[in-house]
């Protein structure tokens, strides 16, 4: 078996992502390895994983939640690491991380890639080259907050103007400006929000984080603020946590936040938050 430049490694359940990196990577001119189409129906799955692994330059890791608790996938990591990094300059791990998983142990010092929430298709092509390619990828962030967001309406259609509205209001120029407010209004049901979920999945790239917050009663609202602080500052009184919260967004450097208030019954100022973003 010749050399290949990339193996990817992957839980069962990422054989799709697997399959998309290998022909962005063919598509680049690079020789892949992956088992869900190069390892025949009846072939020894161990010894050409074993044949693989010690001709393959580099491993491109899709790193899940779940991909330590694979034998198999810990172990195709493990002989790579063994075999081949050093020295590291002619060989590379790359870690494409997929969900909410913080690569611990001896994955933590790798900058990894994140395809969390990329769904444009060019976007995800070019960070995925960049990656396997170790090349700089300063244009997406590789971490961010994304709290209890709504997934998308895809049947949401024709509300391109009020989204245009929507970030007119809530950005300064071409960026989100600091504490600035909107709200959507009208009778219940008839979108407001689908159009704040859509708004906040579509600009989430804009703000350093993006929460979604109940706002039927105070009690919501600081259970859902408090949930905001805890994973910020670490705090565990209700109240207190979450005022650090509010208090950590409004300190924010560079980018600003975007809270979307879901359902408040009226416009009044409250101790935890007033003049709501989104929903009414």
């Amino acid at each position: 078996m010749s050399e290949v430049d990339f193996f990817i490694s992957r839980r069962g359940s990422l054989a799709s992502t697997a399959q998309e990196v290998a022909a962005v990577m063919e598509a680049a001119g690079y020789s892949t390895a992956v088992q869900d189409h190069d390892i025949p129906l009846g072939d020894n799955f161990v010894s050409r994983m074993h044949a693989v692994l010690k001709r393959g330059r580099h491993l491109v890791v899709i790193c899940s939640k779940d991909y330590e608790d694979s034998g198999f996938t810990w172990n195709e990591f493990s002989a790579f690491f063994r075999e081949h990094l050093t020295p590291p300059d002619e060989r590379r791990l790359v870690i494409l991380r997929v969900d909410e998983a913080e690569p611990g142990g001896v994955l933590a010092p790798y900058v990894f890639a994140d395809l969390v929430s990329v769904e444009d298709a060019k976007e995800r092509r070019a960070l995925i080259l960049a990656a396997c390619e170790g090349r700089p990828m300063a244009a997406r962030r590789a971490a961010r907050h994304f709290l209890s967001v709504p997934p998308r309406n895809a049947l949401l259609t024709g509300r391109a103007d009020l989204l245009a509205r929507l970030k007119a209001e809530l950005h300064a120029g071409d960026r989100p400006a600091a504490l600035t407010q909107a709200a959507v209004h009208g009778l219940g049901g008839v979108g407001k929000t689908a159009l704040a979920t859509e708004y906040a999945h579509a600009e989430q790239d804009a703000y350093a984080g993006v929460a979604w917050i109940p706002a039927e009663g105070e009690t919501e609202r600081l259970s859902a603020l408090a949930t905001l602080g805890a994973k910020l500052e670490g705090q565990a009184d209700l109240e207190r946590t979450a005022r650090a919260a509010l208090d950590r967004v409004a300190r924010a450097d560079g980018l600003p936040w975007l809270l979307v208030y879901d359902n408040v019954p009226t416009l009044r100022r409250s101790r935890t938050g007033c003049r709501p973003a989104a929903p009414t």
